[in-house]
């Protein structure tokens, strides 16, 4: 009780986009099919074929002949013309190429070769996108969709609706109330009744917007109404459904419309009548069932209007009419079958030895590739080869420079350790020189000291004893004389050798620390020799304490910490 729509059955039909080449061919194809006409552009492209040898025109003259064999009703020479042209279209055929395989999708589905027929149309449908055929791009996809509808594939048939939808121009209404009915078949067949009843009123709804509403566009109308009444009668909703299938099966009669296409709507009838038990409309239905099957000669056509009127006349145990439909049921089927057997052998053998020619053409490239591919695959491996060993030179050539550089920096290292070890040596040897030389002023300053007190003893002695021996004084008196010369000559030989250091010191520790006064400048060079408070204390005439006081006033403006040795870091200054 489900048809798809009236577009449906159009788009079945040859169609071809405009272009500069196929222009007139465009104009007779949606034009009303005439022999003369469609054999006179055949004979115009077998001429300027021969004229020019351009292959188009070949490709265009076995595209028309498709058409004519078509509409001879010899579809198996219809779709060997149409594989023709697909198998000799070049790159820069696309367009005719893009529709070939459209319209061979179509005639393929019409025969039932339903999973053929997707392969051709999928094939359309990127050629459609990969070059922007907007004009049978919606097409294709509501192709697309018949064929899954067909295949019972509905959630794919649904999704491919949508997108011819999305596809086609807004105004082009009656294209798009088309796709709107078929989903709502689908959703039907998915037993989603409510959604199903939803898409037939937005069908509807199309229609309206629709201005020119010729006779097509009425039948259309009927059609998605009777699709409603059907649905109506899966939902119960009797009443609902037998007004709008009796109303397309009026409109069928009033136009005078073949009765092949009404097989649905009597059915729903004949059974709405069954269960309301209403035997003068049963009756009524009857009638024109037996009309319709007995007024088409077509056995495919009337074996629909057959079916009923076996199913009826075995509900009801008429065995006489029962025996008459089944014997034409079976002759029908086995004619049926036979043709499509004879069918689908003649349309096989046309498919394999397409494909086998097919495979020799693409084993011929595929093999000329195979030895382009190995050739360039060879110089390929020559230039990896070589630039492996590019490589490898290089890495060896960095290692030995790495290995050398580090051998280099641990010789580098050795040798700085060793200057920095002899330079250690060295400024400790200095230090400790100086320290005894230090400790030797500082003996010598105290032993003049005492020389000094022992010269003024013995004076005082003199003055004190009268009775003195004179020579035995003034030796001893020279004695002490020569000591204290002996010593200020050691003295001076000692501060002319620390003069120069100290001065550097002096002067470095002006720079570094200015707020240090004179005095205390000159302790800090006590301090560097570390020399002890009594030590300095002694060579300054102070007392120990007082060396101390200074030494904290001295760390103090230096800025160092209490933990902090000042003889250390007077050290560390001059070694910097």
């Amino acid at each position: 009780m489900k048809k798809l729509s009236f577009i449906l059955i159009l788009i079945f039909n040859f169609q071809i986009v405009s272009a500069k080449d196929l222009l007139e061919i465009d104009a007779l194809v949606n034009s009303q099919y005439d022999k003369t006409l469609f054999k006179n552009a055949y004979d115009e492209e077998i001429r300027l074929y021969k004229d020019t040898e351009d292959s188009k025109h070949l490709l265009q003259a076995n595209y028309i002949e498709a058409f004519i064999f078509g509409n001879n009703g010899d579809d198996n020479t219809r779709i060997l013309k149409l594989l023709w042209v697909i198998e000799h279209a070049k790159k820069e055929d696309y367009l005719i190429y893009t529709y070939a395989n459209y319209h061979l999708s179509s005639a393929l589905s019409v025969l039932g070769s339903n999973s053929l027929a997707l392969r051709y149309s999928n094939e359309s449908l990127k050629n459609c996108i990969k070059y922007k055929i907007h004009t049978l791009l919606y097409l294709n996809y509501s192709l697309e969709g018949a064929i899954n509808y067909k295949l019972k594939n509905y959630e794919k048939a649904t999704q491919a609706y949508f997108k011819a939808i999305k596809a086609v121009y807004k105004e082009d209404y009656l294209f798009r109330a088309s796709m709107l009915n078929n989903i709502s078949l689908c959703k039907m067949n998915l037993n989603e009744l409510e959604e199903s009843n939803l898409y037939i009123k937005k069908s509807l709804e199309n229609i309206k917007n629709i201005k020119n509403r010729n006779f097509k566009v009425l039948h259309f109308k009927i059609i998605v109404e009777g699709n409603l009444g059907s649905n109506y009668f899966n939902q119960k909703k009797y009443n609902l459904a037998t007004q709008l299938l009796e109303k397309e099966i009026e409109f069928y009669k009033t136009h005078n419309i073949s009765l092949k296409e009404a097989n649905n709507p009597l059915e729903g009838l004949l059974r709405i009548y069954n269960i309301k038990k209403n035997e003068a409309k049963k009756t009524e239905i009857i009638k024109t069932i037996l009309f319709a099957e007995s007024s088409l000669k077509n056995r495919t056509e009337s074996n629909r209007f057959t079916k009923i009127l076996y199913n009826y006349y075995s509900d009801i145990n008429d065995y006489k009419n029962f025996k008459i439909y089944a014997d034409k049921l079976i002759t029908n089927n086995s004619y049926i079958s036979d043709s499509v057997v004879n069918s689908l052998n003649t349309l096989n053998n046309s498919l394999y030895s397409q494909q086998i020619n097919h495979l020799k053409t693409q084993f011929e490239s595929n093999n000329k590739l195979l030895n382009s591919t190995i050739k360039g695959k060879q110089n390929t491996n020559i230039f990896l080869i070589v630039l492996f060993l590019l490589i490898c030179l290089i890495f060896v050539i960095v290692f030995i420079e790495k290995s050398r550089r580090e051998k280099r920096n641990i010789v580098i290292s050795e040798q700085n350790q060793l200057l920095e070890e002899k330079k250690r040596i060295i400024l400790e040897n200095e230090i400790k020189l100086k320290q005894e030389k230090i400790t030797s002023l500082a003996l010598n300053l105290n032993l003049k000291k005492e020389t000094e007190k022992a010269f003024l003893e013995k004076i005082k002695e003199i003055k004190r004893k009268r009775n003195v021996e004179i020579e035995s004084v003034l030796r001893d008196l020279q004695h002490s004389v020569n000591n204290l010369l002996q010593i200020d000559n050691k003295n001076i030989i000692n501060s002319q050798e620390s003069d120069a250091e100290n001065s550097k010191f002096i002067n470095l520790l002006k720079e570094k620390h200015p707020i240090l006064s004179e005095q205390e400048r000159s302790f800090c060079t006590y301090f560097r020799m570390n020399l002890n408070s009594k030590e300095i204390a002694s060579l300054c005439n102070m007392t120990s304490g007082t060396i101390r006081v200074y030494k904290t006033k001295i760390k103090t403006k230096i800025g160092l910490e209490n933990e902090q040795n000042l003889n250390e870091y007077l050290i560390s200054l001059t070694e910097s």
